[in-house]
């Protein structure tokens, strides 16, 4: 996906989408499980995209014993 097809959107709507704190965001952020994206004037912003896939849900696997 180029640049130019993401949709960016701001913390608070990412918190609001994922129904989350925006606290919680910024975790994500700090442990990079979102990647940051900062404009010329200082605001961060993030990929929808990237939202809606930590919020897809995995399947879960088991150990064979």
């Amino acid at each position: 996906m180029t640049d130019t097809n993401r949709k960016m959107i701001t913390r608070a709507a990412a918190a609001r989408r994922a129904g989350v704190s925006v606290r919680t965001i910024d975790r994500w952020l700090a442990s990079g499980g979102l990647i940051k994206y900062v404009d010329g004037r200082g605001h961060i912003t993030v990929d929808e995209s990237e939202v809606d896939r930590l919020l897809t849900p995995r399947p879960v696997t088991t150990a064979v014993r």
